[in-house]
Parts: C-alpha cells; sequence; structure tokens
C-alpha cells in the first residue's frame, strides 16, 4: 500500500468500511477483520523516491468524512515525520563516520609516535659512528671523504630535528602541554632566545638584534615551551635571511597583551602561502624552490604551544622583503592550557 500511494502521489481515503462496496473488496474485507476501523485515512511518508513509511488516521467507532483540512493537516505531519526520520538518519550517519575518524587519528598519532621513537636507536648509532670516522678512529680520511661525512652529518641532525618535532606534536595531541606556569620577565625570555641563536646567525653572516625590553613586562607561561616557541621563531628567521640581513626580537605591552616580535628581512613568504603556513609538513613555495632545508612542523609546534597559553600568533610577511612573527600573550594571567 505504501509503495502504491508514493508512486501515485495520492491519499488513500475510506468513509466507511461497513459500506457494501467497500466490503466486496478483499483487502478491505480483510483490513477490516485485523483493525476494526470503519473509516481510514492514509498518506505516504517519503522524501523523493525513498519510502519511509504510511501516515495512517483511522476511526473504531462510526463511519467518518474526511474532510480537507484533515486531509491537508495528515499531508503536512507526514512531511514533518519525513524530515524529523532523514535528519535523525544524518545525524546516526555523522557521528558513525566521526567515530571512524577519530579511531583513525588515534591510530595515526599512536603510529607516529611509535615510528619516531624507534627511528631514534638507529639514528643514535648512525652519528656515534660519524664520530668516529670524523675522530679519526678508523684511520685516516681524504678531504672527499670528510666532505661525504659533513654531508651525512647535516642529514642526520635534519633527520633527528624531524622526529623530535614529531615526538613534541604527538606528546601535545595525546596528553596536551602540560604547562607548569610561572610568572617569566619578557627580557629574560628574550635573552634567552638571542644566546641561544647568536652563533647560528654569526655563522649565517645575519646581524642579530634584540630590543630594549621594559624589566616590569611579565608573562604567565610555562617558560621551557615559550622558549622553545620563540627559539623555533629566531631559528625561522635567521634561516630565511641572507647574509648581510638583520633579525630584530622586541616586545612590548598593548593593552592586556604583551606582544613580543621576531621581525627579518629575509626571502618573506608568497601571498597565497600565509593561510596554509601553521599546517603540518607545509612549507612556503619559494624556500622550497630555493631548496632551504625544513620540515614544515616548526610553526604547527609554535602555534600549539602559542594557543596553548591562551594566545595568538599573528603572521605579516612580503615575499622578497621579510617577515614578522608576532606572539601575542596575556600580561601576567594564568596561562589556560588545552589538552
Amino acid at each position: 500500500m505504501g509503495d502504491e500511494l508514493r508512486r501515485q502521489a495520492t491519499v488513500f481515503v475510506v468513509s466507511d468500511f461497513l459500506h457494501e462496496e467497500v466490503q466486496t473488496q478483499p483487502r478491505a474485507e480483510r483490513f477490516y477483520r485485523a483493525t476494526g476501523a470503519t473509516s481510514l485515512l492514509m498518506w505516504p511518508v517519503g522524501i523523493g523516491e525513498q519510502g519511509l513509511g504510511v501516515l495512517s488516521l483511522m476511526t473504531v467507532d462510526t463511519p467518518r468524512r474526511w474532510r480537507r483540512y484533515e486531509i491537508q493537516a495528515v499531508q503536512q505531519c507526514a512531511g514533518y515525520v519525513a524530515q524529523s526520520i532523514v535528519d535523525l538518519r544524518l545525524r546516526e550517519m555523522r557521528e558513525a563516520q566521526l567515530d571512524q575518524l577519530t579511531a583513525l587519528d588515534r591510530q595515526k598519532t599512536d603510529f607516529m609516535a611509535t615510528v619516531s621513537h624507534e627511528l631514534r636507536t638507529p639514528l643514535t648509532s648512525i652519528n656515534g659512528y660519524l664520530e668516529l670516522l670524523e675522530d679519526g678512529d678508523y684511520g685516516g680520511l681524504s678531504t672527499a671523504q670528510l666532505g661525504a661525512l659533513d654531508i651525512i652529518g647535516r642529514n642526520a641532525s635534519r633527520l633527528r630535528g624531524l622526529i623530535e618535532d614529531l615526538l613534541v606534536l604527538n606528546k601535545i595531541e595525546i596528553s596536551g602541554l602540560q604547562a607548569v606556569s610561572e610568572e617569566v620577565a619578557v627580557r629574560d625570555l628574550l635573552r634567552t632566545v638571542t644566546e641561544t641563536m647568536k652563533p647560528v646567525a654569526a655563522n649565517g653572516g645575519v646581524h642579530l638584534v634584540c630590543d630594549d625590553t621594559p624589566d616590569d613586562l611579565v608573562v604567565r607561561v610555562d617558560r621551557g615551551q615559550v622558549e622553545r616557541a620563540l627559539i623555533n621563531l629566531g631559528s625561522n628567521a635567521v634561516k630565511f635571511t641572507r647574509e648581510g640581513g638583520q633579525v630584530l626580537l622586541s616586545a612590548e605591552r598593548s593593552g592586556d597583551s604583551t606582544i613580543i616580535s621576531v621581525h627579518d628581512t629575509g626571502i618573506g613568504i608568497p601571498s597565497a602561502d600565509l593561510a596554509r603556513l601553521s599546517e603540518r609538513f607545509f612549507r612556503a613555495g619559494n624556500a622550497t624552490a630555493a631548496a632551504i632545508p625544513g620540515t614544515g612542523l616548526g610553526l604547527a609546534i609554535v602555534r600549539a604551544i602559542v594557543e596553548g597559553h591562551g594566545g595568538e600568533l599573528v603572521i605579516a610577511s612580503v615575499e622578497g622583503e621579510g617577515t614578522t612573527m608576532q606572539v601575542v600573550l596575556p600580561v601576567a594571567q594564568a596561562a589556560t592550557v588545552r589538552a
């Protein structure tokens, strides 16, 4: 009956099952015996070609002449019921898909953590034997051989950095930042970053400058994590700045926020790449074209740390002119560390 009504897109009405003409129909007679109905109104429930059921109204005491407004009301109710059923099924499908994606993401996180840990052991062995070879423990080496070992060493260092970045990101995903907040003078943060980056900047011929910072500018953060984020930004700034360029570290107060800036006069970032810059493994097109080494994970870690402290990472850049990375943090307020 439901399929027939849906195909015909019409209502089925019987005002009196006891009428002689109705009783001569075998289907109507069987329905009357099964239900005791004396009148019946049926409307198909469905969406498009998909049938979901039939909405039925009946009387069992006396016959009834179904009026037009009653038929229209049943038609509207059938539409509401159909939409509700479809919404429920879609919600169930979305929840099932979300559960599947969550499980896959958990498996991916566990896999990356396991692989990263397993790579550490052979990499440690590689670095150990590299040092023995370079120190001459296995005999003298030619200039070409030393050059080859230097290339192996640089790539081993890149691999070690990639592994460490993966481990940090996986740790944040699994257990959160686990921050231990304390009041830290911004001046001390910038001094640590400057001292750490000085040898790298000098080796690349980049002028590293740290502006004077007010003594009373204080933030409440996990010092180790924020230092890691700022050193990461400073490393990027030095790496993407040509010889003779400059990297400037500065900090200022703006309302209830502290803005720590890392400005460089490097190669800049194409405007089309700015929106994706903090995505995992994404690297700007000009950095890839220039074959500048990197994992594409550094800014993802920085953003996770900064946002985990209730802050914001702001990026402004002009290709060919330079880049400014700003870490905006609350002034001496408790950090809100999210898992």
